[in-house]
C-alpha cells in the first residue's frame, strides 16, 4: 500500500513509525477544514480497523510533539486541527454547530497593554465567537 508522502514525511520528520492510521489520520484532519474530535475521525478510521484508543494515543503524541493543536470550545469534547503558523479565531455557530476560522485579529495591541500594565508575559491568546453562521442567518430570514 503506498501512504501520501506528504503524511509520511511529516511523520518521519517528527520521529514517528509511519501506520496507516496515522497517515489517515493527518490526511483526514488536513482535508476536513474545521477542527474534529476524536469521534468524527473515529467515524472514518474504524473502516481500517483502527480503534478509539488508538486515535487517541496518535491524538495526544501528534499534539505533544506540535504537529495538532488541541481545541476545547467549552463543551465535552476536545477538537483536534493540524498546526500551522497561522494565527486565527474561531467563530462556532449555534444552530449548525459548524466551526469557522476567523483570520482577522486585533488584539496585538490589548497584548501589549496587557504587559504593560499588569507585567504579564503574553506567550499566545485564543478567543472563540459565537453566534449564527451566515447561512444559517439566510435560513432563518427565508423561513420569516
Amino acid at each position: 500500500m503506498t501512504y501520501n508522502e506528504k503524511y509520511v514525511s511529516i511523520l518521519r520528520q517528527h520521529d514517528f513509525k509511519v501506520t496507516l492510521p496515522r497517515v489517515k489520520l493527518l490526511e483526514i484532519l488536513d482535508g476536513s477544514g474545521e477542527p474534529l474530535s476524536a469521534f468524527d475521525i473515529h467515524k472514518t478510521l474504524s473502516k481500517h480497523g483502527t480503534d478509539l484508543a488508538t486515535i487517541y494515543r496518535s491524538l495526544s503524541k501528534f499534539v505533544e510533539a506540535g504537529l495538532l493543536n488541541k481545541i476545547d470550545f467549552g463543551d465535552e469534547f476536545s477538537r483536534y486541527e493540524l498546526a500551522t503558523n497561522e494565527h486565527y479565531h474561531h467563530f462556532i455557530c449555534n444552530e449548525c454547530g459548524k466551526v469557522i476560522k476567523i483570520h482577522q485579529c486585533n488584539f496585538d495591541k490589548l497584548s501589549k497593554d496587557i504587559e504593560k500594565v499588569a507585567g504579564h508575559k503574553v506567550l499566545s491568546h485564543e478567543i472563540i465567537f459565537r453566534g449564527i453562521c451566515n447561512e444559517c442567518v439566510s435560513v432563518a430570514s427565508v423561513a420569516h
